[in-house]
Order: C-alpha cells, then structure tokens, then sequence
C-alpha cells in the first residue's frame, strides 16, 4: 500500500507542476495578444457585531470590487475569477 501511496505521489506532482506552468504560460501569452486577462467581481461585505448575549448582529458595509484573473491559480498576486466569484460575501468581524 505504501508503495502504491509512494508511486501515486511521484506521478502526481509532476503532473500538478505541468498543468501550474502551463496555466502560467497562457496567461504571459492573453498578455502578449491583448486579450481580456483581468476581470473583477462585486463582493457584498458584512459587519458581524457581537453582543454580550452572544448574539451575532449582521450590519450591512460598502460593497468591494475584487480583481480577478482569468486562470485557473492565482497569478500576478490575484486570486482566480471562479474562486472570487464562489466567495462574494465578506463577514468583518467586531
């Protein structure tokens, strides 16, 4: 089992390296054509205020655009547009 486990590992990482480059190298290339790279999505922000209840009061802030980037991982110091556009609502906490 531990060698099935060693084996599957071997072959994974490499293959998860190959899809990160590649996935890079699209990116550098939408960059030299001029194409659509960076997107932006609206994120909904909520103020989450405790009482000394322990009730949780939900107050509603400004909304956020969010950069994105068209890719499948983060590139450039910018999250991906699937995962931004999953996560559209921000809980700040009091």
């Amino acid at each position: 089992m531990k060698r099935i486990l060693t084996r599957l590992a071997i072959a994974l990482i490499p293959a998860l390296l190959a899809i990160y480059i590649g996935d890079n190298l699209l990116v550098r290339y939408r960059i030299q054509t001029g194409r659509a790279l960076f997107g932006s999505v609206e994120v909904k922000r909520f103020f989450a205020i405790r009482h000394k209840d322990q009730r949780i009061e939900f107050a509603p802030a400004d909304t956020d655009t969010r950069p994105c980037v068209h890719s499948l991982f983060p590139q450039f110091g910018t999250n991906p547009c699937w995962y931004v556009s999953r996560n559209t609502r921000e809980q700040i906490d009091m």
